[in-house]
């Protein structure tokens, strides 16, 4: 995402720095965060990574993190995500496109992320 992109109460540079995607990977440095209001008490700090998922209006998009705590979540027409990041080496992103009959799933590791403590 752009730095200047907003994501909720924060904006993209809020939370992260030289954020890469590269085939399956995810690198770059993601900052400790406080107080962000668009997680559920108890998840507003941590480490949060802010993805774009570009596509087309007729696109289904879902996503996930693998290991996490929650399940799919449907995205918007906002076209991003921000995920709660609590464990790198086991974690990783799912984003699951759908356009009529056609299905392209992509996995991210997150191993290459560099997350600041408090």
């Amino acid at each position: 995402m752009d730095s200047g992109a907003q994501c909720y109460d924060k904006t993209a540079a809020d939370l992260q720095e030289n954020i890469v995607v590269k085939r399956d990977k995810i690198t770059g440095t993601l900052k400790h965060t406080t107080g962000f209001k668009a997680f559920g008490e108890g998840e507003q700090d941590g480490n949060f990574l802010a993805l774009a998922l570009p596509a087309d209006p007729d696109v289904e998009i879902t996503t996930e993190v693998i290991n996490g705590k929650s399940g799919p979540v449907k995205v918007g027409e906002e076209r991003f995500c921000v995920y709660r990041i609590t464990d790198k080496d086991r974690q990783k992103i799912k984003v699951v496109y759908k356009k009529g009959g056609d299905t392209v799933t992509k996995v991210y590791t997150l191993t290459g992320l560099k997350l600041k403590g408090e």
